[in-house]
């Protein structure tokens, strides 16, 4: 290979790798849960963190909120919505409880938003804190997270009839967390001890 001919595979290397690490970014903002990966053997891919399937005309919540003795609570939806709900809505035979993941059919009368036909998916306890390695956070303190990548470049010497720099973009990935006392962290994949696509997934079990 002459020397020309190896500055153009660098510098194409250079470009495709910038040309990744935007769409990676768009994907990100695109499709919450959607990913690109490639590992050392060669394999590619998109990983899709994806919440349970619900029926036409049907959303995905968790319940806010319920009091046994009264036998109503409220529903808060994907969208943020909030709606009321009563015990004979509730059509599983899982019983409501608090942060219990549902499945309902909205509903818009004159009494206000309301949920029926409620179906409880998974009814387990969320818990208070949320573990990064080392690093536990509220999890009602966090205010979004998301999996993304920077590019993070350094300068690297060639030699072509005489000493040369070039820039080379390194790429890397990380899950962001953002919280609502405006703490920010990144969680970069060749650092941490998780698997960040994992941790990701679990953040959309307990805040979907």
């Amino acid at each position: 290979m002459g020397i020309f001919e190896g500055l153009g595979l660098i510098l194409d290397t250079i470009s495709n790798a910038a040309d990744n690490a935007q769409m990676d970014r768009e994907d990100a903002r695109k499709n919450k849960g959607l990913f690109k990966y490639d590992n050392d053997n060669g394999e590619s891919g998109v990983v899709a963190v994806r919440e349970p399937t619900v029926r036409e005309g049907y959303s995905l919540g968790r319940i806010k909120w319920y009091d046994d003795q009264k036998r109503y609570g409220f529903i808060r939806g994907k969208d943020g919505t909030e709606r009321f709900f009563h015990v004979s809505a509730v059509k599983s035979f899982e019983p409501p409880t608090n942060d219990a993941l549902v499945e309902y059919k909205p509903l818009q009368n004159e009494k206000g938003l309301q949920a029926i036909d409620v179906h409880v998916l998974a009814n387990e306890k969320r818990p208070e804190f949320i573990a990064f390695g080392s690093t536990r956070i509220k999890l009602k303190n966090i205010k979004s997270y998301g999996l993304t990548s920077s590019d993070f470049g350094h300068s690297e010497t060639i030699y072509i009839f005489g000493p040369s720099s070039v820039w080379k973009e390194d790429i890397r990935r990380y899950l962001y967390v953002a919280t609502y006392q405006n703490d920010n962290y990144r969680f970069f994949e060749d650092e941490v001890s998780f698997n960040i696509q994992n941790k990701c997934a679990e953040l959309d079990k307990w805040l979907s």
